[in-house]
């Protein structure tokens, strides 16, 4: 009895971080219906160095929307190359941190057990029963797979289902050895979605997690039937795309109610269990030697499509368009320099480093 006993309490200590919410951060309204925006001093942003973002995005030659969140309140937001407020963009890979967010809701609901259960589970042909979700939500399934693929996997959606394009595949490597960036396991954590809930990845996410924080206007592709697309294929605005970094922001924690557990949230853009240890669940996320960098992670896409969530700035900063003329990764260690240093304090009064990210 006393082992008994002693199993389920560390049974409980396990899954409490995965199914508990514990974040209730106290802010003076939430952008459910609207963003409120604030002048940069408001929220500790100095201006002149908000102009020096506004003229770096200006020159880039690719950025056709940017906006910057400072405490709730977008203290910076331009459009550029004739795009406006209210277009739609599509973001490509950054969907893979949608669907994240949707399979830590699944869980938390009850419709999958946790990150160790086996894909097997799902399907009925036993192929991948050796791969666990968290396998695919770390990219890491070993299931074979080229880059030709992803093109075919597209073509597969509108001539058959993704489901079936992919159980034609096999294991190539043993699940959770090797990291391979790839659309296959977003996709399969897509068909299990819409397996357990009975709805589709994109429905059971607006119902859940989209439509209660306002992000009402969602476009996202999906096959013949009716399974959305794990790994790309979101359209909305700029706006919209800060809704669900803000809502990560803040832990999962929206306007009084736990969206998405803490403890997912904490997984998905910090935990690397997997074989590559700047990926998460799905959320990229990197050591920064800026002290206010540290901990920051994003949702990426082809194009340089951005949702970057900086914790120590209280900060969401989105960016769409086209790739920059600059190379990718100095472009985006250019701009989170410049964020750095835009922000005064963090509230403390403390002054903010000067350091800069070393250039790649």
């Amino acid at each position: 009895m006393k082992r008994l006993l002693t199993t389920l309490l560390i049974l409980s200590l396990c899954l409490t971080p995965i199914l508990g919410a514990e974040a209730n951060p106290k802010r003076d309204y939430w952008p459910t219906k609207a963003w409120r925006t604030a002048k940069p001093a408001s929220q500790d942003v100095l201006p002149n160095q908000l102009e020096k973002i506004r003229r770096f995005a200006e020159k880039d030659g690719g950025t056709q929307a940017l906006i910057i969140i400072r405490g709730g309140y977008i203290v910076g937001e331009w459009y550029f190359h004739g795009a406006k407020a209210s277009d739609i963009h599509q973001s490509a890979s950054v969907a893979k941190s949608f669907t994240s967010a949707v399979v830590g809701k699944a869980i938390a609901d009850g419709k999958i057990k946790g990150p160790k259960q086996s894909v097997g589970d799902f399907s009925k042909n036993g192929q991948f029963k050796a791969v666990t979700i968290e396998d695919l939500l770390t990219m890491s399934s070993g299931i074979q797979w080229t880059h030709k693929q992803n093109s075919e996997l597209r073509t597969a959606a509108r001539t058959g289902t993704f489901l079936g394009f992919i159980k034609k595949q096999s294991l190539g490597k043993k699940p959770g050895a090797k990291f391979q960036y790839k659309s296959c396991d977003p996709t399969l954590l897509s068909c299990i979605i819409h397996k357990a809930t009975g709805q589709s990845m994109r429905d059971y996410g607006m119902e859940k997690i989209f439509r209660p924080i306002g992000l009402t206007e969602l476009k996202w592709r999906g096959d013949s039937n009716g399974t959305t697309n794990g790994a790309a294929g979101i359209k909305t605005t700029a706006r919209h795309y800060a809704r669900f970094g803000y809502l990560f922001l803040n832990e999962g924690h929206w306007d009084g109610a736990d969206i998405l557990p803490k403890q997912w949230v904490k997984r998905s853009t910090v935990f690397s269990k997997g074989p590559n240890k700047n990926y998460g669940y799905l959320w990229w996320h990197r050591a920064y030697k800026i002290a206010a960098l540290k901990g920051s992670y994003a949702a990426k896409g082809l194009g340089t499509q951005r949702v970057i969530v900086i914790p120590n700035l209280d900060m969401v900063v989105v960016r769409l368009g086209k790739n920059p003329t600059m190379k990718k990764g100095r472009w985006e260690n250019e701009l989170l320099n410049l964020v750095a240093n835009s922000v005064k304090s963090k509230g403390t009064g403390k002054k903010q480093s000067k350091a800069r990210i070393g250039k790649k």
